[in-house]
């Protein structure tokens, strides 16, 4: 708190950071709780944590890579590369697959460049895969010859309620099945204008139906990459 407040001098702005630090406590807090993060909640991180090493692994600057995962800020979206946008979705391998969308403005492509849903699915299992801590400390390994990239990293990693004391905790492993991208566009199901009166939505979005938007992972993260890069 020192450290954001100091050089403030102007009383308005030193009392709306103020805001936006108990604001982000309190994700904190309601995420992480005394005994670290649920399984729905590792599940999801995990997700988030695959879709930046994959980010990284496609040549996405170490420096700038962690501060495109919005995700830990309370961002609408999960990545956010200069307006290209990429919302991560984690799910079981149980049909019919879906996956929850928790605001009307998760899929809304208005005032994005591109907006792309990317769908891992996950298998939970006793043994094979990764924990979430292994995953954290894998995607870590990326960031050891950026300084900056670290420090940001690990930043993100408190913001989204990660904490080295409740690494015991998180035992259960997470063997990804299957990887999909899907464009959001005018023909993918999803609810963005609302009637008055009507807020906090949450609905699932069966993937059967995004069949047809389905592109190839690999060629978009590279053209997203490299735009992202050349920027």
């Amino acid at each position: 708190l020192v450290h954001e407040l100091e050089g403030i001098a102007d009383g308005e702005t030193r009392a709306q950071i103020l805001k936006e630090c108990l604001a982000r406590w309190s994700h904190f807090f309601m995420k992480a709780g005394y005994s670290g993060l649920s399984i729905q909640a590792q599940m999801g991180m995990f997700s988030e944590l695959c879709c930046l090493e994959i980010l990284v692994n496609s040549g996405l600057n170490p420096d700038r890579a962690p501060a495109t995962w919005k995700g830990p800020e309370r961002g609408y979206h999960d990545f956010d590369l200069g307006g290209l946008i990429i919302e991560v979705k984690s799910t079981s391998s149980k049909e019919p697959r879906k996956v929850w969308i928790n605001n009307e403005r998760q899929l809304d492509v208005r005032g994005t460049k591109s907006l792309h849903l990317f769908v891992i699915t996950l298998a939970q299992t006793d043994g094979g895969g990764e924990t979430l801590t292994e995953k954290v400390d894998a995607i870590r390994n990326l960031f050891l010859d950026s300084p900056i990239g670290l420090f940001e990293y690990d930043k993100r990693l408190v913001q989204a309620g990660f904490l080295r004391r409740h690494k015991g905790n998180y035992q259960r492993n997470f063997t990804v099945i299957k990887q999909e991208l899907f464009r959001v566009g005018s023909d993918t199901p999803r609810l963005t204008d609302l009637p008055d009166g009507v807020g906090d939505i949450r609905y699932t979005v069966l993937l059967a139906a995004c069949r047809d938007s389905l592109e190839n992972l690999s060629h978009i993260i590279n053209s997203i990459v490299k735009a992202y890069n050349d920027s």
